[in-house]
C-alpha cells in the first residue's frame, strides 16, 4: 500500500511539473542593438536659428532629456573652424555633457570642417592630424 501512495505522488508531481512547462513562456535575453534617448548629447548652436529650430524639433522627436541639450555659441557662419577653437568648444562640450551620454547629435550644419578634419571625427576622436587624408587616402587608425 506504501508503494501504491508513493507512485501517486510521483505521478501527482510529474503532472504538476508538465502542466508547468506547457504554460511557461521562454525567457530571452537579447543584447542591446542602440542607445536609448538618455544617452544622446544634443548640441546647439544657439547663435543659428536654423539650429535653434532643427535642435527643438529633435529633443521633442526623439524625446531628448532636457539636461541632454548643450547650448553653444559658434560663429553661424563659414564652414571651418581652427584646432584652438575647437579645443575650446570641446572643453565647453566636455563641461557640459553628462557623464551617462554616449553619442552627440549634431543640430546644426556649419561649421563642420575643424582644420582638416570633419567636425564629427574630431568629436569622436579629439583634433589629431594623423586622422587627417590627403588626396582620400586611409588615415591612422582609430583605437
Amino acid at each position: 500500500m506504501k508503494l501504491g501512495l508513493i507512485k501517486q505522488q510521483v505521478l501527482a508531481l510529474v503532472l504538476v511539473l508538465v502542466a508547468g512547462m506547457a504554460t511557461a513562456q521562454p525567457n530571452i535575453i537579447l543584447p542591446r542593438t542602440g542607445i536609448t534617448a538618455d544617452e544622446i548629447g544634443l548640441l546647439i548652436n544657439d547663435n543659428d536659428p536654423l539650429s535653434r529650430q532643427v535642435g527643438a524639433y529633435y529633443k521633442k522627436a526623439r524625446h531628448i532629456p532636457n539636461g541632454n541639450v548643450i547650448h553653444l555659441r559658434l560663429p553661424a557662419s563659414g564652414f571651418a573652424i581652427t584646432a584652438q577653437q575647437f579645443n575650446l568648444l570641446k572643453t565647453e562640450i566636455d563641461r557640459q555633457t553628462p557623464r551617462h551620454v554616449q553619442a552627440y547629435a549634431v543640430a546644426w550644419t556649419s561649421p563642420y570642417v575643424v582644420g582638416c578634419m570633419s567636425l564629427t571625427s574630431a568629436l569622436a576622436f579629439g583634433f589629431d592630424e594623423k586622422y587627417c587624408s590627403k588626396a582620400c587616402a586611409a588615415t591612422a587608425p582609430s583605437s
